[in-house]
């Protein structure tokens, strides 16, 4: 703020600061009463969960919606879950949307309502609700260890205590970890504790050792796609919300840049410490068949995870495979958009382009 001062960034951290103090207020409170109302749920354990992770705009969304066809067999945290993982608000917002169903839904309507004016720039991009499937970044966002946090804070070069918890003082990681994993626990005991947990992030990448080390029986699905798509999208997709408070900031820009080269720096990490975790509990799969052929995904990654595929899952998949052979992105990025040339980055993931024969 003060290094990089600007009145629109100051109007926006005045208005965010309180609307954060009360926010952490009402997640302490409600977490309390967690051990009071819902004690039992500390000794329920989260068991194999399934992470799918990899870049930003690598088709990590729409994998995660085709597992989540088949609801017996998996839950994940909708947005509400994350934004306040309590057993009571959960449990609550719940009771309070049952009830609102019972006369006629005009809660429901109201929340749809707020739901087309906040998440309106994200309808294109990445499709959100509070009732909608979700990442589970809200988590560290309440620790202050997310790079999440670019979106309010657009110089990344002053946050690289942000980018990888794996580098972090052990001290650290493990407090982190006692969160991270009471939080799993309470949002798993709220929704199903029966199923198995879905859960997806794109962050996880600078903290998957860590992550691994926390769940010792976890399975990851990583998408690949190819840098020069994957690379100027994230910047797009990501730097959209500052406009809100830094409409100053340009694409062609250092701030821009240096939050391309995160992504590119969690593409390089992922190469390195991919070969440690033993196969059969990591997969990778390539974006242009998830986008060719989901159908097909699906049905590879179920038999390498030995679990049977339900014929109603597997019908909506058919249907999907038809539509999306049709489907055509919008949206068009270039790296010169951001100052950037294909040299830039092909240095940097020459290995992750000689594995994955990536056209350079």
């Amino acid at each position: 703020m003060f290094k990089y001062p600007s009145l629109r960034r100051w109007a926006f951290t005045l208005v965010l600061v309180p609307i954060m103090l009360i926010y952490w207020s009402l997640l302490i409170v409600g977490r309390l009463l967690d051990e009071v109302l819902f004690f039992p749920y500390r000794w329920h354990e989260v068991k194999s969960p399934l992470y799918i992770i990899s870049n930003p705009r690598s088709g990590t969304t729409f994998l995660h919606r085709l597992f989540n066809l088949d609801d017996k067999r998996f839950c994940t945290p909708l947005l509400y879950h994350t934004l306040f993982p309590c057993i009571f608000w959960i449990r609550l917002f719940d009771t309070i949307a049952l009830i609102d169903s019972k006369i006629g839904g005009p809660l429901h309507a109201l929340l749809g309502w707020i739901e087309r004016k906040v998440f309106k720039g994200w309808k294109d991009v990445h499709p959100m609700g509070f009732t909608m499937p979700e990442e589970d970044e809200n988590l560290f966002v309440f620790t202050m260890i997310s790079p999440a946090l670019i979106l309010a804070c657009p110089f990344v070069k002053e946050l690289p205590e942000l980018r990888f918890v794996d580098t972090m003082p052990q001290r650290t990681q493990k407090n982190l970890r006692i969160f991270y994993k009471n939080s799993l626990q309470r949002m798993h005991y709220a929704m199903d504790p029966s199923k198995t947990l879905l859960v997806k992030n794109v962050f996880n990448t600078g903290r998957l050792q860590w992550l691994m080390e926390t769940f010792p029986d976890a399975k990851v699905i990583y998408p690949v796609r190819h840098p020069y798509k994957f690379v100027p999208s994230v910047v797009s997709m990501f730097t959209g919300p500052w406009r809100l408070h830094s409409p100053d900031i340009l694409d062609d820009s250092e701030e821009c840049r240096d939050f391309a080269q995160l992504a590119i720096d969690y593409c390089a990490y992922m190469q390195k410490i991919r070969p440690s975790f033993a196969r059969d509990r990591f997969f990778v799969i390539d974006y242009q068949i998830i986008k060719e052929n989901p159908h097909q995904v699906i049905l590879d990654l179920y038999h390498q995870m030995e679990l049977d595929l339900p014929a109603e899952v597997e019908t909506a998949l058919q249907e999907i495979s038809k539509e999306n052979k049709t489907y055509t992105s919008k949206h068009h990025y270039s790296l010169a958009q951001y100052g950037m040339t294909k040299s830039d980055v092909h240095q940097q993931l020459m290995e992750f382009f000689n594995e994955f024969e990536f056209e350079a």
